[in-house]
């Protein structure tokens, strides 16, 4: 790397044990290179692997959100395809590895869009990329840090090699390799050299002697779908763990096809990818070669400069996992009854606990069908995210129904054709309850926004994403401002519909107050944004606002165009009825005068029974009852509340 340009968030290097600015490589140009460690697809996945991926989605999110303009989140994640799990999963159903490995993968992607989970940029299979992982693999070994076992001829890193030749200021190795399951392990230290080295390419047994230089990697050998192989100069086999992601970071960010001018600026996953996985991935890379004179390691730090992990999910103080069987499923968790809710709800118990601590979770408490009202323990995890998420929506669904309902230009509008004496009669109706005091909360309030907003960057910028202080920031400017709202909410609830509008229309509640909730709003909804909670601000949520107290969806969604027909309905009705008391047309004759008379009030009973039939059309088609006053103005609500 020839240079690095710092991209405005810092968060947690787990190489420096620091928390540490994100910079990207200068040679990458505006593009920030990311490379994320991910499923293997043997089996569906559970809410541990949600919470790693949430947490890497809203980092992103956070990036995409405050990087310099022009800066690309390039992020490349992998999919391993192809596995001891995966082949004894295919063995187990009866299925060809390959599908499995189809299937599972198609119901990862699906489950990640189901949690908001953005895809990644880029994403790399292992068996699409086999012979760049065996070509890597050849090169490890021609560099002289790779040797063959002597009883399978499978290929092993060479720990002795790296530590006699280790960079200066590295420390030599000394953790055993604990890559492989007990079993397996036992008998590959048969073969080992060291308790250190781990496996680059799994020769399969009796095979060694069928290796081939030559031979093209890019499929499986035939017949060998359900236990797939592929050829390589140690024999038919498989790659190592580790070696497929240092081979795929090569791939997605390499500025030379020998894999040589790396651009990675990022590496993340789960805390117990730390090692060995991310480990061996650095040593593979620092002896595959970035110098020209390629016997002598790189330093470690070359390869990627910036670690960050994820802390686990865990049950009774154990990590969630398949193996311990204390897992639940995303599509039990999610269930069938509004899961898009559930998915929020588990986002913000995500942002509730710092990305890096152990996040303990009672899986009972988790269940759809558990409820907050049937359990006698104290609020969970799950509760408090459930009781922060209904307060966050209401407040976004209320304010945006009182700055949409009385926005800028409907004011404009029905100011236009409203009766001044309406604006009079709201005016006397405040008088009576004193709007001052929604003047002075509206100014507290709005400069309690903007302190919010810088906040809240600065805890996601510079405090090593601090989701937990920026939700309790939230949480205090919605209690400000909802008591902004209940005041003018109380203020507006004085007159009917019309003279509310009427009186909005006329200056007459605070224009502070309006734009101190927009303010806020505004806040609240870049928080959302650059965390991925998805309220639908269109949707009618609990506690709607006076103006949309009892409408469905579909009426706070259509609430403005609504309010324009019935006032253009109003307009023609009033225009009808003025047609219909002209009795007196001025005409030379009598006959000619009646004739007129008859036409025109022919034409005024056309334009009534056209307001009539819209008016029924409204109750009939969509269920919204009109009513009409003395005065000559219209209003609307839901047919059901007549």
């Amino acid at each position: 790397m020839t240079g690095l340009r710092p991209i405005g968030v810092n968060i947690y290097n787990t190489l420096t044990r620091r928390v540490q600015p994100l910079a990207a490589s200068l040679d990458g140009g505006h593009r920030f290179g990311w490379y994320s460690c991910g499923p293997t697809v043997y089996d569906d996945a559970h809410l541990g692997h949600a919470r790693s991926y949430i947490s890497q989605d809203v980092l992103r999110r956070v990036l995409t959100t405050y990087a310099p303009p022009g800066t690309t989140v390039d992020l490349v994640q992998n999919v391993t395809d192809v596995d001891d799990k995966i082949i004894r999963r295919a063995r187990e159903t009866g299925a060809v590895a390959a599908d499995l490995a189809a299937h599972f993968e198609a119901r990862f992607f699906g489950d990640m869009a189901l949690l908001g989970v953005t895809p990644p940029s880029r994403t790399l299979r292992v068996t699409d990329h086999m012979e760049a992982i065996v070509a890597y693999a050849r090169r490890i070994e021609a560099n002289g840090f790779a040797y063959r076992g002597g009883r399978t001829g499978s290929l092993y890193f060479d720990s002795t090699a790296y530590n006699a030749g280790r960079p200066a200021g590295e420390a030599p190795l000394q953790l055993a390799s604990e890559e492989e399951p007990d079993d397996v392990q036992t008998a590959a230290l048969r073969e080992k050299r060291s308790s250190l080295d781990f496996c680059l390419w799994k020769t399969a047994p009796g095979m060694a002697s069928a290796g081939d230089p030559t031979a093209s990697a890019a499929r499986p050998l035939p017949g060998t779908e359900q236990d797939p192989l592929w050829a390589s100069p140690w024999g038919p086999g498989r790659p190592g763990w580790h070696i497929e992601c240092s081979a795929l970071t090569a791939i997605g960010f390499s500025a030379g096809s020998d894999g040589q001018g790396l651009r990675l600026d990022l590496h993340t996953g789960g805390r117990d990818l730390e090692f060995p996985h991310h480990a061996n991935e650095r040593l593979q890379c620092s002896v595959h070669g970035f110098h020209e004179c390629s016997s002598v390691p790189a330093p470690l730090d070359e390869w990627c400069r910036h670690f960050t992990h994820y802390g686990p999910l865990a049950v009774s103080g154990q990590k969630m996992s398949k193996s311990l069987k204390n897992f639940i499923t995303i599509q039990e968790f999610l269930g069938t009854e509004d899961p898009a809710r559930r998915a929020r709800i588990f986002r913000l118990m995500c942002l509730m606990v710092h990305y890096r601590s152990d996040f303990e979770v009672d899986p009972q408490s988790l269940a759809p069908e558990a409820a907050s009202g049937d359990r006698q323990s104290s609020p969970g995890p799950f509760d408090i995210a459930a009781a922060t998420d209904r307060r966050i929506q209401s407040f976004i669904h209320q304010t945006d129904a009182l700055l949409e309902r009385y926005g800028q230009a409907l004011r404009q509008e029905v100011a236009r054709v409203m009766r001044p004496s309406a604006g009079a009669l709201y005016a006397s109706s405040l008088t009576a309850i004193g709007a001052a005091p929604v003047a002075g909360a509206a100014r507290q309030l709005y400069a309690t926004a903007c302190h919010t907003r810088a906040a809240i960057a600065d805890c996601l910028t510079n405090q090593d994403l601090d989701t937990v202080r920026a939700v309790r920031l939230v949480g205090v400017l919605i209690g400000e401002a909802n008591a902004l709202l209940s005041d003018c909410m109380a203020t507006l609830g004085a007159g009917t519909d019309p003279v509310m509008v009427a009186g909005l229309s006329a200056g007459l509640l605070p224009r502070d107050a309006l734009d101190a909730l927009r303010q806020a709003r505004a806040v609240v909804g870049e928080f959302c944004h650059a965390t991925g909670l998805d309220y639908d601000p269109r949707a009618a949520g609990p506690g709607a606002s006076m103006a949309l107290a009892g409408e469905g969806h579909a009426l706070a969604s259509a609430g403005p165009i609504l309010d324009s027909a019935v006032q253009l309905r109003a307009a023609t009705r009033q225009g009808g009825l003025r047609l219909m008391k002209l009795t007196r047309p001025a005409c030379e004759s009598a006959a000619e005068g009646e004739a007129l008379r008859a036409a025109v009030r022919s034409t005024a009973g056309e334009l009534l029974a056209a307001t009539d039939r819209t008016r029924d059309d409204l109750r009939d088609r969509a269920g919204v009852a009109v009513r009409d006053f003395p005065n000559g103005a219209s209003s609307w609500q839901r047919a059901a509340e007549e």
